[in-house]
C-alpha cells in the first residue's frame, strides 16, 4: 500500500522549573562575560602601549643627556690637557679623563639600539609595520594628580576582568539550577495538522489533525542526572572561589601600586635634592682643581657621580609614571564599554583591494628602483 502526507508540527513544552529559562541565561551571561574578557584585554594592549611609549621617551631623553654628558667630559678633558702641557697635571689625570669620557661614549650605542627596539615595539603594539615614523618626543611629562579609588570593592567592580568573573558565577549558578531542574517531571504539548491520502492526486482533498500532550519524569538513568547536577554544583564553587580571587588579586595590584607610586615619588624628590647638590660640589671641586688645592680625582668623582644620577633620575621618573599606568589597569574603567567590532562591508574590500594593489604597484617600483 502507499500513502502521501504533507503534515506540520509543532511542539511547546512548558518550562514550569525554569529549566530552559535558566539554560538560556547561563549562555547570554557567557557571552557578556567574554565581551568582559575582550575589553580586559583592550586595557592590557593599552596599558602595554603607555608604557612602551614612555620607555621610549625615557630612553630618548637618556640618548640627549649622554650626548650631552659627552660632551661636558671632553670640555673637562681639554681643561686637563692644557694643564698638562704647562706642566701643571700629570699624564695619570689625562689618562683618568679620558677613561671617563670613553665610559660615557660606550653607553651610547646600547641606548641607540635600544630606541630601535622600542620604536619597533611601539609599532608591533599599534599594529603598524616596523619603520613606521614615531613623533620625536625627547621629554617625559609631570605626573597628572593621582586617580580617586573610591570604595575599593566598588571600584574593582568595573574591572573587567572581576566582572567576567562575576558574570561567569552568575551562569554558573543558572546551569546548576536547570540541571537540578532536569531531574524533575517535565510537560510539553505538541499538535500536528496536514493533509494525507492514499493517491497523490486526492492529497489535499483529506487533512487530518493530532492534538497530544506528555508528561515525562525520570525513573532511573542510573545517576546521571544526579552526577550532572554534582558537577554543576561543583562548578559554581569553583567559579565563586574564581571570582574571589580576582577581586582579591585586583584589590592586591591596585595596593600595589599606591605603594610604588609613593615610593618612587618619594625617591624622585629625594634624586632632585642629590642632583642639586652634585651640581655644586662639581662647581667646587672644579674651582678648587683650578687653583691648585686639590686632585683631579675629587672633580672626577664628582663628575661620574652627578652624571649617573642625571641618567637614574630619568629611570626613576619613567617608572613613576609606569607606576601610574599599572594604578589605571588596576582600577579597570569603563571607557572600553565603547568598543565596537570592526565589520567589513563590500565597499570597504573593494577599496581595501585597490590599495592592496597600489601597494603591490609601489612595491613594484621600489624593488625596481633599488635593482
Amino acid at each position: 500500500s502507499e500513502s502521501f502526507q504533507a503534515a506540520a508540527t509543532i511542539s511547546w513544552q512548558l518550562d514550569i522549573w525554569q529549566k530552559i529559562a535558566n539554560a538560556s541565561h547561563a549562555s547570554a551571561l557567557d557571552a557578556e562575560a567574554s565581551r568582559f574578557n575582550l575589553e580586559a584585554t583592550a586595557h592590557t594592549i593599552a596599558a602595554s602601549v603607555a608604557d612602551t611609549w614612555f620607555a621610549l621617551v625615557a630612553e630618548r631623553e637618556t640618548l640627549r643627556l649622554l650626548s650631552d654628558q659627552a660632551a661636558v667630559s671632553r670640555n673637562y678633558l681639554d681643561l686637563v690637557e692644557f694643564r698638562f702641557s704647562n706642566g701643571l697635571a700629570s699624564a695619570l689625570e689625562v689618562y683618568q679623563q679620558r677613561s671617563a669620557v670613553a665610559a660615557v661614549e660606550a653607553l651610547v650605542p646600547e641606548s641607540v639600539a635600544t630606541v630601535k627596539v622600542l620604536e619597533n615595539t611601539l609599532n608591533l603594539l599599534m599594529g603598524r609595520e616596523p619603520g613606521t615614523p614615531i613623533p620625536e618626543v625627547l621629554t617625559l611629562p609631570n605626573l597628572p594628580e593621582r586617580p580617586s579609588t573610591g570604595i575599593p570593592s566598588e571600584a574593582l567592580r568595573s574591572r573587567p576582568d572581576v566582572r567576567a568573573a562575576e558574570l561567569k558565577l552568575i551562569a554558573a549558578d543558572h546551569r546548576l539550577a536547570s540541571a537540578m531542574a532536569d531531574r524533575l517531571p517535565s510537560l510539553s504539548i505538541s499538535a500536528t495538522a496536514g493533509y494525507q491520502a492514499a493517491e497523490f492526486r486526492d492529497l489535499l482533498d483529506n487533512w487530518f489533525y493530532t492534538l497530544a500532550g506528555n508528561l515525562l519524569a525520570p525513573v532511573f538513568d542510573a545517576g546521571r542526572l544526579k552526577a550532572e547536577a554534582d558537577r554543576n554544583r561543583a562548578v559554581v564553587e569553583e567559579r565563586f572561589l574564581n571570582w574571589e580571587a580576582a577581586l582579591l588579586t585586583a584589590w592586591n595590584e591596585v595596593e600595589n601600586e599606591l605603594a610604588r607610586e609613593t615610593g618612587f615619588a618619594l625617591s624622585l624628590d629625594h634624586l632632585d635634592g642629590q642632583v642639586e647638590l652634585a651640581t655644586i660640589t662639581l662647581a667646587r671641586s672644579r674651582d678648587q682643581y683650578v687653583n691648585g688645592l686639590v686632585d683631579y680625582l675629587n672633580v672626577l668623582s664628582s663628575l661620574q657621580n652627578m652624571q649617573q644620577l642625571e641618567r637614574q633620575q630619568i629611570r626613576i621618573q619613567q617608572s613613576l609614571l609606569g607606576s601610574r599606568i599599572d594604578l589605571h589597569l588596576a582600577l579597570g574603567g569603563d571607557w572600553s564599554r565603547s568598543l565596537e567590532r570592526h565589520v567589513k562591508n563590500e565597499s570597504l574590500e573593494t577599496e581595501e583591494i585597490n590599495d592592496s594593489t597600489e601597494s603591490d604597484v609601489k612595491m613594484e617600483s621600489v624593488e625596481t628602483e633599488a635593482k
